[in-house]
């Protein structure tokens, strides 16, 4: 038996274990992930769940690096998958207004954390923040990303810096692409890999903007090549048109460009589409190539699901120094139910409508402020609410073996508002080990990955 030992996790080979063989390679995984239990590697204690305080959400308040702003309500695409289409339930007043953001409003939120912002900076803390521009399709309403920069460029000092992020669909890139060069934009576009992939992704007269799109990226290319290589991602939806492999391929052939992919949200479906939403998240099954798999270890969900994984159980990381010096940490098992992050801590985003989100990818229920109310935040009402929903959910999360390292954030929890919310990520023994084992797969089987994550990686 070949053992590999690296740090404190040991990865054990069997030494007649093949490919395919499904009864030998269960068993195996299966008494590794119980080696690994009975070495203390991973976790199997009670958990306590405890309640997000205010002083937290203050400190995320406090400490805001990203501003994203709904620039616009409207949109030249009628995807038939998007996230504030009719596929998904309380978007209808959305649907009717097709309203922009007014500059005035944008500003006001600006002008409220530049305080806060400078406040810092005096203490001797350097600035990044990150403006954001989100849709709709931002650059219908170009004026008004005209002026945030303008702002934030009559608003920049020795140490307040301000960098700009865009998310488009990419059908008005040609049109502005100077500009965004310009600006030095971190420009996210969306494609989910050739015409044949691009099949959700159409105008409202139902064409497929493929064509369209491509050219446009290929322009970019050609035009810009450095910022194209720096500036330029790829985002990806997976569905039943498409796969990891198709899509990752062909970006990577056309423009040398691993996507980022994501599946469809599967929360929120609204009753009468969910045969159709059931029809479409039927990712094509399809074996990728040793290019392909190699590439998505840099981005992909195996990543993403490892990082996650090593975070929680690998006993060297820590979220503060505090952490850092409980003599017994592994019987420090108080953990906030659900995946979800303190509110605030990643970003601040603000719809057209003035109201305020911890985050672009939350229903309109969960607004968390507005920007014309006189307290903007209430923290103390932010947190009685928040931990209301976390006790919804306690009792679905205090039987789920996977709650110790959950990433479901709470907001994606179908009626979470109510006394029976119901989590589709809530899992038995048995998937959970079939999940660790996979994860411990794919740290055996690329090493130079484990040894990266564990070296290199500073977890936020």
């Amino acid at each position: 038996m070949n053992n590999n030992i690296i740090g404190k996790h040991i990865f054990i080979q069997h030494p007649k274990l093949q490919e395919g063989d499904i009864e030998v390679v269960n068993s195996y995984y299966k008494k590794k992930k119980k080696f690994l239990e009975e070495s203390n590697l991973l976790f199997s204690k009670e958990i306590i769940f405890r309640n997000i305080n205010t002083k937290e959400i203050e400190k995320s308040i406090y400490n805001i690096k990203q501003v994203v702003f709904e620039t616009t309500e409207k949109c030249n695409l009628n995807c038939v998958y998007c996230a504030f289409g009719d596929l998904y339930s309380g978007n209808e007043e959305r649907l009717k207004s097709k309203r922009h953001l007014k500059k005035e409003d944008a500003i006001k939120l600006l002008e409220y954390l530049y305080p806060i912002w400078k406040a810092r900076e005096q203490v001797g803390l350097p600035l990044k923040i990150l403006i954001g521009f989100y849709g709709g399709e931002p650059l219908l309403n170009f004026p008004l990303i005209e002026a945030i920069v303008q702002w934030a460029k009559e608003h920049t000092t020795v140490h307040l810096e301000f960098r700009f992020q865009i998310t488009t669909n990419g059908l008005l890139l040609d049109k502005y692409i100077v500009f965004l060069v310009e600006h030095d934009f971190m420009t996210y576009i969306s494609l989910d890999g050739n015409e044949k992939n691009m099949e959700y992704r159409v105008d409202h007269k139902g064409k497929n903007c493929f064509k369209h799109v491509y050219s446009n990226i290929l322009e970019a290319k050609n035009n810009y090549p450095d910022f194209f290589n720096t500036n330029v991602n790829i985002m990806s939806v997976l569905h039943n048109r498409n796969s990891v492999e198709q899509t990752v391929s062909f970006c990577m052939t056309q423009f040398n460009k691993i996507p980022n992919c994501s599946r469809l949200n599967d929360s929120g479906i609204a009753s009468q589409k969910r045969a159709l939403f059931t029809e479409m998240s039927e990712v094509v099954h399809q074996k990728p190539s040793k290019k392909t798999e190699k590439a998505m270890m840099k981005v992909g969900a195996g990543l993403t699901e490892s990082i996650h994984f090593l975070m929680t159980f690998s006993g060297f990381h820590f979220y503060d120094y505090n952490e850092l010096l409980y003599k017994n940490k592994m019987n420090n098992n108080r953990r906030v139910p659900t995946g979800v992050c303190i509110p605030f801590s990643r970003e601040v985003y603000m719809t057209i409508n003035g109201n305020l989100y911890p985050c672009e990818r939350l229903d309109a229920c969960f607004s968390m402020g507005n920007i014309h109310d006189t307290i903007v935040f209430d923290i103390e009402q932010i947190t009685s609410r928040l931990n209301q929903y976390l006790k919804n959910i306690s009792p679905s999360c205090s039987i789920c073996e996977r709650n110790y390292y959950c990433d479901k954030c709470l907001f994606h929890i179908d009626e979470i508002q109510g006394n029976n919310p119901k989590c589709n990520n809530i899992m038995n023994k048995n998937k959970f080990h079939e999940m660790i084992s996979s994860i411990i797969a794919i740290c055996r089987k690329h090493p130079e990955l484990y040894r990266k994550i564990m070296k290199r990686t500073i977890f936020a």
